[in-house]
C-alpha cells in the first residue's frame, strides 16, 4: 500500500483525539511527528521480524585482498550499495562466494565468524582458491568485512544476504510502498509515541491495536528455520582425546 508520512501522522493524531476529521496539523506539529515516525522506523529496523525484505548484494573480490569496507552510496567504502544501511543477517551461510569464471556462475557458502572466533585464527594470511569464512566489525555507517582464507583467484564476487532495513520518509509528502498491514501498524504505534508529547493517555483500544498490528506483521514475516547438522555429527566415529584423532 502506498502512503505518505503526512497521511500516517494525521491518522495518528485523529486516533489521539487531538486532530478532528478533515483538519490539518500545523507545520511544526507535522515536522515533529515526522521525526518521531522516522525514529520509530529506526527502532523497528532492529527487530528482525518487522523487516519484510531480504536483499542480495554482489561485490567484486580482488585477488590477494581480504579486507573490504562496506557502506551506503557516496560513503567512500570499497563496496557501496543503495540498499546497505547496516548488515543484520550475520549468521551462518548469510554470505557466499560466487565464481563467475564460467558461463554458469557457482556459489560457495561461507561461514560467518564472530569477531572472537575470527581473532582465534592463527594464520590470517593463509591463502586459498575461495574464502571460507567472513566477519564484520559492525562499524556504522562504514563497516569492515574480512575474508578468510585470503582469496587468490580472480573472477570472484562476495554475495551478502541481508534484511533490508525499513526506509525512512524523506518528507511529509514522500510516497512509500509497504506490504499489507504496515500502514495501520505505523499509525497505531505512532499514536503511542506521540501521546506523551500531547499530554494524552491513549485509550485501551489504541494500545491493543498497536500490539495486534505489530504481532500480525511479525507472524507474517516469520521464516521457518530448517534444522541443520554439522557434518562431523553425521557419522558414528568417536574422537580419541589421547590420540588427537578419530577412530
Amino acid at each position: 500500500m502506498a502512503t505518505t508520512a503526512n497521511s500516517i501522522i494525521k491518522r495518528s493524531l485523529r486516533l489521539l483525539g487531538v486532530l478532528s476529521s478533515g483538519a490539518e496539523a500545523s507545520a511544526d506539529e507535522s515536522k515533529d511527528a515526522l521525526e518521531v515516525l522516522n525514529d520509530m522506523l529506526d527502532q523497528w529496523s532492529n527487530q528482525k521480524l518487522l523487516i519484510y525484505e531480504i536483499v542480495n548484494n554482489l561485490f567484486d573480490i580482488t585477488s590477494g585482498t581480504s579486507s573490504y569496507t562496506i557502506g551506503p552510496e557516496s560513503s567512500g567504502a570499497t563496496w557501496e550499495s543503495s540498499e546497505i544501511t547496516r548488515p543484520l543477517m550475520m549468521q551462518k551461510y548469510s554470505a557466499f562466494c560466487r565464481d563467475t569464471r564460467s558461463e554458469h556462475a557457482t556459489d560457495y557458502p561461507m561461514d560467518y565468524y564472530p569477531n572472537s572466533r575470527f581473532q582465534s585464527i592463527l594464520q590470517k594470511n593463509t591463502t586459498s582458491t575461495f574464502p571460507e569464512a567472513w566477519t564484520i566489525d559492525g562499524a556504522y555507517p562504514v563497516a569492515t568485512i574480512r575474508l578468510w582464507p585470503v582469496p587468490e583467484m580472480t573472477g570472484l564476487q562476495f554475495g551478502l544476504s541481508e534484511w533490508a532495513q525499513l526506509k525512512k520518509f524523506c518528507a511529509l509528502t514522500t510516497y512509500a510502498e509497504f506490504p499489507p498491514g504496515y500502514v495501520s501498524a505505523m499509525a497505531y504505534n505512532l499514536a503511542l509515541e506521540l501521546a506523551p508529547e500531547y499530554g494524552v493517555s491513549p485509550n485501551a483500544i489504541i494500545v491493543d491495536k498497536s500490539r495486534e498490528t505489530k504481532y500480525l506483521l511479525k507472524r507474517t514475516n516469520h521464516k521457518t528455520t530448517l534444522m541443520a547438522v554439522d557434518t562431523p555429527m553425521l557419522n558414528r566415529r568417536v574422537y580419541n582425546v589421547y590420540a588427537d584423532g578419530e577412530y
